[in-house]
């Protein structure tokens, strides 16, 4: 509940959310509250005029200072703001305040992640949110009332989780008080997250092309052997064939063509090894910005648990494989598995 008017009483909620594999979903952690009937239905009548910030660039460099210090505190990397990420910060800000209602979802169930998306935000970051309402803090919202909100912040583990974060990058602050004493403050993070299957003491280390590859083989020969399958061998040429297919530069907008493309990857002297291929391919958002070793277990594992992808995988007439994971440094990685079937 809200505070009395006259005492400064806050209320928090917590948000993350990030794309999942191929059907590129949308995942939300949280439980935020059952909306009420205020959030059902616009306000009828006109909200009073919110009060400038008082210099609010420097509040905004004040909110982005105390979660660095936090997060050196608990030897994690700075963030840095980020434009787009104050402007979804602040439309949320705006919107709550006009509309009076207190959900990360508007009345319209546009969320953080929507919100970024249309200030021109990477569709394959990681986005978390927190938010805060404060009854009978005055006006004009000053940097002092930061302090109170980074506290009690940190004091709930759900928006301490998003302040501490790993995988972030960057950051984005909104605030709107009025004259009726009601604050509303939106914190905004984005990075390109971690690769699912990282583990706790795991280092986060790139991994090669050949060494994504002969660590994909293992775990499909695993897989093999359980079921009574023949091992297969890696092949450089196939996995050639799978660098060549993923672009260098716009990966977002990348498809799987035909195999007639991949044939044309795949140099003279190999063609005849093969009586035809397998192509697998799969991606990620929020999962990093580099191809490591989890990386290579999430989306083996992914496949293996597909009924389809995995008759493909231990089909007995596979031979060789390539395999690669291409990344675009936002948190999206496309991970491609081509599988030549013997003559």
């Amino acid at each position: 509940m809200d505070a009395p008017s006259g005492h400064c009483g806050w209320r928090k909620r917590a948000e993350r959310r990030w794309l999942s594999l191929l059907v590129v979903a949308l995942l939300t952690w949280g439980l935020p509250a059952a909306p009420s009937s205020a959030q059902t239905a616009q306000t009828a009548q006109t909200a009073q005029t919110a009060q400038p910030a008082d210099d609010f660039e420097t509040i905004r460099a004040r909110a982005l200072e105390l979660v660095n210090q936090t997060r050196q505190e608990h030897n994690l990397p700075p963030l840095a703001l980020e434009d787009k990420l104050n402007k979804s910060a602040q439309a949320h800000a705006d919107d709550m305040f006009t509309r009076r209602y207190y959900d990360h979802a508007s009345l319209e169930g546009r969320t953080a992640y929507d919100r970024y998306i249309s200030a021109d935000g990477s569709k394959w970051r990681l986005i978390s949110e927190n938010i805060a309402r404060c009854a009978g803090c005055r006006p004009p919202a000053r940097v002092g009332v930061l302090n109170r909100l980074h506290r009690e912040w940190m004091q709930s583990p759900e928006h301490r989780e998003n302040i501490l974060r790993k995988g972030l990058t960057h950051f984005g602050f909104g605030m709107v008080v009025d004259e009726e004493k009601l604050l509303y403050a939106v914190q905004n993070f984005a990075g390109p997250g971690l690769p699912r299957e990282l583990q706790p003491e795991e280092e986060l280390a790139p991994l090669s092309a050949e060494g994504q590859a002969r660590q994909a083989l293992r775990l499909f020969n695993q897989a093999r052997e359980q079921s009574g399958r023949a091992p297969v061998e890696f092949s450089p040429a196939l996995n050639g064939v799978a660098q060549a297919v993923l672009p260098d530069h716009g990966l977002e907008d990348f498809k799987l063509e035909s195999r007639e493309d991949l044939l044309d990857a795949l140099p003279r002297s190999e063609r005849q090894r093969w009586q035809s291929f397998s192509v697998m391919a799969a991606n990620c958002g929020g999962c990093g910005a580099v191809p490591t070793a989890a990386d290579v277990r999430f989306f083996a594992q992914q496949w293996l648990n597909d009924s389809s992808d995995k008759a493909d995988l231990l089909d007995a007439r596979v031979t060789h494989v390539g395999f690669i994971i291409a990344s675009n440094g936002e948190g999206m990685k496309v991970a491609l598995a081509v599988l030549g079937l013997g003559r």
